[in-house]
């Protein structure tokens, strides 16, 4: 877990920027090591046998699917939330104190707070069953993925949607999860990343084309997505190792909601993207 500070962690022949509350499950087999590390950047590791993994995963049971975890070819990186993270330092401070303490009895101690990190980091993924989306909402999302509109933004989500605010808030959280403006603003950094990534144009350049007004609003809403400011993600996304998950995505499949279809007929497979 990075307690401070980030860095790159290079880890099965791919990148992954890390920074403070950000864990990562490392495997036995996972080759990696930590690069372009800021001068505050700490981590915190905590060693497991794998018998006691092991151990921890059959308590948990075959519906914790432990296999989410071990299977990947990278390593399931998250990060947590401030108070989990805060929680975490707690329990890993009371660890410390009581194998001082207590010596070989602290086990319990250890396999308590392993089992409370592993559910707070790694939850079960429960299936989230969502209704239909209506054909009027799925054309909707289709439209708004083409550029002139996304880089209009919400008076052309109302004015293709031709309902009121309210009627768009309350069917776009109830369908898709979302908010329009976070929808709108999703598409926007989808398509700015791709461009940063695979040009040189200028930063501020992209941020307008994109159709956000405020470069500052723009930096802000770019480094929470994809944890790390535009100028540092152009220079990650230079290295032939880098992923970007929507590298090979063309525009207008970029970040559709849960189940649409992108292929018609028998072939039809859905874009389901867990963010």
């Amino acid at each position: 877990m990075v307690n401070r500070g980030s860095a790159v962690h290079r880890v099965n022949r791919t990148n992954q920027l890390v920074d403070k509350g950000t864990i990562v499950f490392i495997r036995p087999d996972d080759v990696h090591a930590y690069d372009q590390m800021s001068q505050d950047f700490e981590i915190i590791n905590m060693i497991v046998s794998i018998s006691m993994m092991q151990e921890v995963f059959q308590y948990l049971g075959e519906s914790f699917d432990s296999s989410r975890l071990t299977e990947p070819t990278l390593p399931v990186a998250h990060r947590i939330s401030p108070n989990d993270y805060a929680t975490i330092v707690v329990q890993l401070e009371q660890l410390v104190l009581a194998g001082h303490r207590l010596g070989p009895r602290s086990e319990a101690v250890f396999r308590f707070t392993l089992m409370s990190i592993i559910f707070h980091c790694f939850p079960p993924a429960p299936k989230i069953e969502r209704p239909d989306i209506p054909d009027w909402l799925r054309g909707l999302c289709l439209e708004m993925m083409k550029r002139d509109n996304f880089t209009e933004g919400m008076p052309a989500l109302r004015r293709l949607a031709n309902s009121s605010a309210e009627h768009l808030a309350r069917t776009f959280r109830r369908y898709l999860g979302t908010t329009p403006t976070d929808f709108v603003n999703n598409l926007r950094l989808e398509y700015a990343a791709r461009t940063i990534a695979s040009t040189k144009t200028k930063i501020v350049d992209i941020c307008e084309s994109a159709g956000f007004d405020s470069l500052s609003h723009f930096y802000h809403l770019f480094g929470e997505k994809y944890g790390a400011p535009p100028n540092m993600y152009r220079k990650m996304a230079a290295d032939p190792s880098f992923e970007h998950s929507m590298a090979d995505e063309p525009v207008l499949e970029s970040g559709l909601p849960y189940g649409i279809p992108i292929m018609n007929g028998s072939g039809a497979r859905l874009l389901q993207h867990n963010r």
